[in-house]
């Protein structure tokens, strides 16, 4: 069976560091929303201020996960009324499942000039967007409406790197997915 270990705990792990195992029962079962959250945040929090690292553990589509990591700008997108304008997320992330967060957050997402979201190096993901904007009017007026609807919840578009710049792009992307691979093996090595 595989098991999902994050690289912050699995280097703890490696150097002998300390990691507290955390349940995640309060997050699906314990609390309402968002206080499950805050509390599972506040939590982690205790833990880093005592030196070391957290790992909430869940089953997430039948694979055990050691540490759930998520960014704390996904959470604050859910909660601040602002315009973030990003090449995409980074491939190393889990594209999927961070659209997915942000749709629960209630964050608007959207591309320019593209039906796809971007994975920031390159123009593609395989993830398709919700809404699609094709001119910077489009873009504000999708701002003015988030403003006027006072859903207190951000928008993320995303804007895919330059066609001359993708050549590039796949590069990394590539690079990107052979360390990947690399360490999801070694991974398997030592659990």
């Amino acid at each position: 069976m595989s098991i999902a270990v994050a690289p912050e705990v699995a280097a703890a792990l490696a150097r002998g560091g300390a990691v507290v195992a955390l349940e995640s029962t309060i997050i699906c079962h314990g609390m309402p929303y968002p206080k499950n959250l805050q509390t599972a945040f506040e939590v982690e929090a205790v833990v880093r201020d005592a030196g070391a690292i957290p790992a909430t553990i869940a089953i997430l589509d039948g694979v055990p996960h050691v540490a759930m990591d998520i960014s704390s700008d996904l959470t604050e997108l859910g909660k601040t009324p602002v315009a973030v304008i990003s090449a995409g997320v980074k491939s190393i992330l889990d594209i999927p499942r961070t659209l997915e967060y942000l749709e629960t957050q209630g964050v608007t997402v959207a591309a320019y000039r593209t039906n796809e979201f971007p994975a920031f190096f390159t123009e593609i993901s395989g993830c398709q967007v919700p809404c699609r904007v094709d001119s910077p009017e489009e873009c504000a007026k999708i701002i003015h409406a988030n403003s006027n609807l006072h859903l207190g919840s951000g928008i993320l578009i995303a804007v895919p790197v330059p066609t001359q710049h993708a050549a590039s792009g796949n590069i990394i992307e590539s690079a990107i997915q052979k360390a990947l691979k690399e360490a999801e093996y070694s991974q398997h090595l030592r659990f």
